[in-house]
């Protein structure tokens, strides 16, 4: 028996040993989530502008570019709940913010993540926010809440011909690009591709998720505004072909609701959704700005800030 004993912690050792690096390797090798939460709260003392949205902000906002000490904790997949979450765990650590910039687009307020979304263990692990009744593997092991995920970052990041992403103090990735880059920024070519690659997109529409996320802003917004913090509605651009997926009622919601916000005068709106002033080749998708486009965004947000 104890050969047998012996015998499998001999096979085991290396398992457990290859268990723990791939551990180590997706909790620290650096990314845009990873170096956006180090540097937001090593230097929470000193943010005056917090931008909070999904992966349409996380990829159209780079701090870089505005004078006011900004952190841009918007990310991929990230809803209204977490963004709330955030800045309530937060807030009386922020003791010089005077701006928060909340995302709202096409298909903002009808989603709502599942209980089990994946990411949820991300924000338990880097900012202590828990979103969930985690399993006990899942707090141990950010590898384990999701597999298949951490399999492809692991083969894209180790593939010596996939391009490094080069990534800011903010957890800002400076040379971020896509499909339209590939296409050359053909725009006949991005047109005659746009119905099989847009097929799915925004076209979930709730109306719980979307009388959930009501209560969420009104509840976020009333807090920054007995605090005296300014809102500002950010409104990122999209290009032409997303634009086209619009769903009439699902948009009139929207901007039903938004309306309604604006009636109170402390809350600004910066609207880019469809100026002209961006272009085919400030896009990385149909839906997201490259990092050309950010620096172009991001310098016209600040301009507006410094004007008020």
């Amino acid at each position: 028996m104890r050969k047998f004993i012996k015998n499998m912690i001999i096979i085991s050792l290396p398992i457990i040993f290859i268990g723990v690096l791939l551990e180590l390797f997706v909790l620290y090798y650096p990314n845009t989530f990873i170096k956006k939460a180090n540097y937001f709260k090593s230097n929470a003392q000193n943010i005056e502008v917090l931008f909070l949205g999904s992966s349409h902000t996380q990829n159209a906002v780079n701090p870089n570019f505005i004078d006011i000490s900004s952190a841009n904790l918007a990310f991929g997949g990230q809803d209204y709940q977490i963004d709330a979450a955030l800045y309530f765990k937060y807030i009386d650590r922020l003791n010089k913010v005077n701006k928060v910039v909340i995302e709202m687009d096409y298909i903002s307020l009808e989603k709502k993540n599942e209980d089990d979304y994946y990411r949820f263990l991300w924000y338990y692990k880097f900012y202590n926010i828990n979103l969930n009744n985690f399993k006990f593997y899942n707090k141990i092991s950010l590898f384990a809440s999701k597999p298949s995920y951490f399999r492809g970052f692991l083969i894209k990041t180790l593939n010596p011909f996939n391009k490094k992403p080069i990534i800011n103090e903010f957890g800002f990735i400076e040379n971020d690009t896509d499909i339209f880059e590939k296409f050359n920024f053909d725009e006949k070519i991005i047109f005659e591709t746009s119905l099989k690659r847009l097929k799915n997109s925004g076209n979930i529409e709730s109306i719980a998720n979307y009388e959930f996320n009501k209560k969420i802003l009104k509840f976020l917004i009333a807090d920054c505004i007995n605090r005296n913090i300014q809102v500002i509605i950010l409104k990122t651009p999209m290009y032409k072909t997303y634009l086209n997926t619009y769903r009439n009622e699902k948009l009139q919601r929207k901007n039903v609701f938004l309306d309604s916000l604006l009636s109170n005068e402390k809350i600004k709106v910066l609207d880019f959704e469809t100026d002209v002033r961006f272009n085919v080749k400030d896009f990385k998708n149909d839906d997201h700005l490259n990092s050309e486009g950010a620096e172009k965004l991001s310098k016209l947000i600040n301009e507006e800030m410094n004007s008020w």
